[in-house]
């Protein structure tokens, strides 16, 4: 279901042109969310409070903290 959900996020975030960490954000925001929801109606699995919770700390680390490591090592260049 999730890599379903993130080529979504991409569109979504590449068409908004977002800051590199907004966007990445936004991607993980995006692709939890809509993963889940694939997951829960289109699988028939299940959506535990504990599952989106690494889902969503998965997909934030993943997503997002390259992103802020990448733009403060080219800002202290």
């Amino acid at each position: 279901p999730f890599l379903l959900a993130v080529p979504l996020g991409w569109v979504v975030t590449g068409e908004a042109r977002l800051q590199p960490i907004r966007g990445g954000l936004c991607v993980a925001a995006i692709t939890v969310v809509v993963g889940m929801a694939i997951r829960k109606f289109v699988f028939n699995d299940g959506t535990a409070g504990a599952f989106v919770a690494v889902a969503a700390s998965f997909f934030g680390v993943t997503m997002v903290m390259w992103r802020f490591w990448a733009q403060r090592a080219t800002a202290a260049a």
